[in-house]
């Protein structure tokens, strides 16, 4: 009974741990929208009167940028104010020509500004029209790139490109000029696409990034073939030369930024597997303490049995079979049990259904083999041995 129920509990470790894993699969093929290998993201806090206007911010940005693309093995790079998968700022926007107009929270999307090589940078695909142009600055008419969830919502059925929208009712009109990918945002990779608005940040409102950079550090985005300590190194050195009073507050990968964002994925995972696979040695010791007491209290009776002429594969198949009953009863009551309780997973899971039924066949023909495994060594004892001891003991 004790060594039915190890493998039954395996068997529901397993299960979770299969689907878990699983998921974790699923989750990191998730196409979130960007390239995020070989991409290198800077923070840091602008936030004060250093860079209070307009004019001072896009030069510092301007000359640092040129810096910045100097570096060696470095392909591009660009500011924003929030990167792909955290959360960013929401703002009210309102569509001045659209198809359908939208009054209260329906309104909120997520902006950003965004530097000229941005969507290169970051690898985020453009679906229609164009990103920023070198002459979207000051004074210019005002443009902006929205995503695809924003053209869905905000536009329906229509082509969002050419139409205008606003901030709050009190900015000037900004003209849609580009529809980028979706991004998956907020740290949720597998909750539906939020929208997003792109400004250049040329053109951005200073009372709107000032908010930002209140909630917010800005972030460098560089794309490199190398993203080690000497990019960094070398990044650090460019802005110093450029103001030796604004520091970086830290330096991480995009890779980094969705390992992170999966985090509670990762330790459930980990969890579940690493007390599966304590569960997975107990059943092993267990069947192979049963078996192997079992062969030793039974040394007479095969002694007997090979001195009557039974064959030694009949011997070894009959030990095997005892272990495989064992565990092929703890698999069927863990399978009944996993029916009720793999439910409970249903909120940590995706891609995959708690029932499904390759990770319940997998589990069992595991668990039976290591049964089989268990039994092999005292079964091989059994068959080994010499009749005319075994009847002397």
């Amino acid at each position: 009974m004790l060594a039915v129920a190890e493998v039954a509990l395996c068997m529901l470790l397993l299960l979770g741990a299969g689907l878990l894993i699983q998921t974790f699969v699923k989750m990191r093929a998730i196409d979130q929208g960007f390239a995020p290998h070989g991409l290198l993201t800077a923070r840091m806090s602008l936030q004060g009167e250093r860079y209070g206007t307009s004019a001072d911010l896009i030069r510092f940005f301007d000359q640092a940028l040129e810096r910045i693309r100097r570096i060696p093995g470095v392909q591009s790079a660009s500011v924003v104010n929030c990167v792909p998968i955290e959360r960013g700022l929401n703002m009210n926007v309102d569509v001045l020509d659209g198809p359908e107009h939208f009054d209260g929270m329906a309104t909120l999307t997520d902006w950003r500004y965004a530097g000229l090589d941005y969507f290169r940078a970051m690898g985020i695909p453009l679906v229609s029209g164009r990103g920023f142009a070198e002459t979207d600055r000051a004074g210019a008419p005002a443009v902006a790139v929205v995503n695809e969830a924003f053209a869905r919502h905000f536009f329906k059925n229509t082509n969002p490109i050419g139409h205008h929208i606003g901030m709050w009712k009190t900015d000037e009109s900004i003209e849609v000029v580009g529809v980028a990918k979706d991004l998956r945002e907020g740290g949720d990779l597998t909750g539906p696409p939020v929208a997003i608005m792109y400004v250049p940040v040329t053109q951005a409102n200073m009372r709107w990034i000032r908010t930002s950079h209140t909630y917010f550090p800005m972030s460098w985005v560089v794309r490199s073939s190398n993203t080690g300590a000497e990019t960094i190194k070398q990044i650090r050195e460019a802005l110093r030369t450029l103001d030796p009073k604004q520091p970086f507050s830290s330096f991480v990968t995009m890779e980094e930024i969705k390992a992170n964002s999966m985090a509670d994925q990762t330790f459930q995972m980990t969890l579940l597997t690493g007390l599966a696979g304590i569960g997975l040695v107990l059943a092993f010791a267990g069947i192979y303490g049963l078996i192997a007491y079992t062969v030793a209290q039974r040394t007479r009776e095969l002694g007997i049995r090979i001195a009557l002429g039974a064959t030694r594969g009949r011997i070894l198949r009959g030990i095997l079979r005892e272990g495989g009953v064992l565990a092929t009863t703890g698999v069927v009551i863990g399978v009944a049990c996993g029916v009720v309780f793999t439910r409970t997973l249903q909120n940590y899971v995706y891609g995959v259904s708690t029932l499904d039924p390759i990770t319940f066949a997998s589990v069992g023909v595991l668990l039976i083999g290591v049964a089989v495994v268990a039994s092999l060594v005292p079964a091989i004892r059994a068959v080994r041995l010499n009749p005319t001891t075994a009847l002397r003991e």
